[in-house]
């Protein structure tokens, strides 16, 4: 099997998603080494910035009334481990806010809970994840049908100032 950018990832993502939906919410998930583990490195390649990217955000349908989990999986796609802590911003949807406690517990909310900040801790070894979840509660006036878009999920790049990668989400109410 060949190495591509990215491939790991998706598969670390799978095996976070399942590990989460399975464990319940309050847990994170990381994926380790196994028979596909990333070829041996060049002393050029081990020296390449932190790779963070946004690899997986999932949110179920949730009543009008009743609150959900927005479940964003964080890997580092790079051959580096990072000495610093990354930043993962997690932007609700209009008539959502956050409700309840974070994962990771120093997660902060502003904006009257529609943006929700957290610290991935230092030291994301390479080709590993780390999960964020924020429970959310849709604003009174949310009826069951509606679609409410312009989530989005954000992993700041603590290595490369101004890099980020992000990814969008939707809730729907059931």
């Amino acid at each position: 099997m060949t190495w591509r950018p990215g491939a790991r990832a998706r598969r670390i993502c799978l095996a976070a998603a399942l590990a989460v939906g399975g464990i319940g919410a309050g847990t994170a998930a990381a994926v380790g080494t196994g028979p596909d583990a990333l070829p041996p490195t060049t002393a050029a390649s081990a020296e390449g910035p932190l790779r963070l990217v946004v690899v997986d955000v999932e949110v179920d349908p949730v009543g009008a009334h009743g609150t959900t989990t927005v479940r964003a999986t964080i890997a580092n796609e790079a051959r580096t481990r990072t000495d610093a802590a990354a930043t993962v911003e997690v932007r609700l949807p209009a008539r959502t806010w956050a409700f309840g406690r974070f994962f990771p517990s120093d997660c902060r909310a502003r904006d009257r809970g529609s943006v929700v900040t957290c610290r991935i801790a230092r030291g994301l070894p390479p080709e590993q994840t780390a999960a964020v979840e924020v429970p959310v509660r849709p604003a009174y006036g949310v009826r069951p049908g509606d679609h409410l878009t312009g989530g989005l999920v954000t992993a700041f790049d603590p290595d490369r100032r101004g890099y980020q990668d992000a990814r969008e989400f939707e809730i729907d109410v059931r």
